[in-house]
């Protein structure tokens, strides 16, 4: 067949099967794990749906609430789950393990099964809505959203309701510690304050040219040898705060000596609204000199409690805030399928348009129908990878995948408005096609930037912009030269 001869027409098939494979339309009744604890994150991970708990159907997060609120600690629990194993194929496990003592004896968090395969955020789903009250509403928003970003919290919403912040996020109730803390930082030797947040000229979060580390060690002060995980980020700190340290320090003495470093017989300790969040050993050779650099960091006993406290105090130090939570309750979803549904039709309409406007100017049914199927390609395969990545789909990113669709609309419009006032042309047609591969070229460098910066405005621009430059563009122009 002439049409699997183009190897643009064999790909962009094979990416939209694959994207409407992505998208996966289907839910099924049961909650979905969004994070574990141990014991349960032997067993589970995020993904997996909760089919049942000690034989009760799970069929909303209203039953799963409702039966996790009689759990107590150190009950046995059989819990079913179904695990996507392929796009719309799944396996049942069950597990048997003894509940936690702690706060959340369950060991796993979970939320509605979402919207197929698209991970809608907050603003599209049931989620906690929480009023704090603070005394700078715009400085809380803009601290927490920073605090959210650094510990990894991908969907929430902020209001301001007078002098009231409300918050809207499907994270869960555990994010509180988030919210509430002063962000007050103090590193000490003994009682004296070596440096507070306020001299932190700055500190490691991305580990790009710079370490953020959280590895086991054995503690050997445990006659059982249990492992420890140790965390830290290295941060830099005010002159002023580093030439306290040789002053603090000299009054130490050596506790004990291994691998050629001495340790002294205190370290710096790491407290945050006035409690102990981590240490930092002092060695014999550092005595005396100017600590300009330090790791700030500690020792859990799972490498999941590491992470956490890692990015919480990574968090917590992008500013101090005095928010405080007046309530928390369930709140409902603030767009929900409707939302879903204008999106969808709004892309319709924009492809509709962008067909119709081809049709008018180059009065060609055939050039009109192609760029319609291929402005619906593309969205398939933008929506699929974005899917496939299980990117969280907020309405940042729906204004992105619009935007994908309007730039869509001027481009094929102008390329055929441009081609018609010309000829069709072979050298023309030359000419336009190299003038729009460096501009897109030129958009796809910037693109990456900001997808670096900004993952959900960045990511469906850039997968729109590689597949105009390498297949969508080519198979446009042929269709026009086919004309002549």
């Amino acid at each position: 067949m002439k049409i699997l001869q183009n190897w643009r027409i064999i790909v962009i098939v094979f990416l939209v099967i694959w994207g409407a494979l992505m998208i996966h339309p289907f839910t099924k009744q049961a909650v979905e794990i969004t994070a574990t604890e141990f014991p349960a994150s032997l067993s589970f991970r995020p993904y997996d749906l909760v089919y049942s708990i000690n034989g009760e159907k799970i069929a909303s997060i209203e039953s799963f609430s409702g039966i996790v609120g009689s759990i107590g600690a150190n009950e046995s629990l059989k819990v079913v789950i179904e695990r996507e194993t392929f796009p719309y194929s799944y396996r049942q496990f069950a597990h048997n393990y003894i509940t936690n003592t702690d706060d959340n004896p369950i060991a796993f968090y979970a939320k509605e099964n979402s919207f197929s395969n698209l991970k809608f955020n907050a603003q599209l789903q049931e989620s906690n809505r929480f009023t704090i009250k603070t005394s700078d509403p715009d400085n809380t928003i803009d601290v927490l959203s920073k605090r959210f970003k650094t510990a990894r919290v991908s969907d929430y919403i902020f209001q301001k309701q007078g002098s009231d912040v409300v918050l809207y996020t499907s994270a869960g109730r555990d994010i509180s510690k988030l919210i509430e803390s002063n962000g007050v930082f103090e590193a000490k030797i003994g009682e004296n304050v070596l440096f507070t947040d306020r001299e932190i000229a700055k500190y490691c979060i991305s580990g790009v040219d710079c370490m953020v580390h959280t590895y086991a060690v054995l503690n050997q002060s445990q006659e059982s040898k249990e492992v420890l995980w140790k965390f830290g980020f290295e941060t830099q700190i005010t002159d002023e705060a580093a030439a306290r340290f040789p002053e603090l320090a000299k009054s130490l003495s050596i506790l004990k000596c291994e691998y050629e470093r001495c340790e002294l017989n205190d370290s710096i300790k790491f407290y945050l609204d006035g409690e102990t969040v981590g240490f930092e050993t002092i060695y014999a050779i550092d005595k005396g000199k100017n600590l300009s650099s330090v790791f700030i960091g500690g020792e859990e006993k799972t490498k999941d409690d590491a992470f956490n406290t890692l990015h919480f105090v990574q968090a917590v130090l992008q500013g101090r805030t005095d928010a405080e939570i007046q309530s928390v309750d369930l709140a409902a979803p603030l767009t929900g399928e409707k939302t879903v549904f204008v999106f969808f039709a709004v892309i319709a309409g924009i492809l509709f348009i962008n067909a119709l406007l081809n049709l008018i100017i180059f009065r060609d049914i055939k050039t009109a129908a192609v760029a319609l199927l291929l402005g619906a390609s593309e969205i398939i395969v933008i929506i699929g990878t974005i899917s496939g990545l299980k990117m969280t789909i907020t309405l940042l990113t729906m204004a992105a995948i619009v935007l994908v669709s309007v730039m869509n609309l001027v481009y094929q419009n102008y390329s055929v408005f441009w081609i018609k006032k010309e000829g069709i042309i072979m050298r023309k047609i030359a000419e336009l096609n190299s003038r729009l591969n460096k501009i897109f070229w030129m958009a796809i460098g910037i693109t990456t930037v900001v997808t670096l910066l900004w993952a959900d405005l960045g990511t469906p621009i850039l997968i729109y912009l590689m597949l105009e430059v390498i297949i969508t563009k080519g198979l446009l122009f042929r269709t026009i030269k086919a004309k002549e």
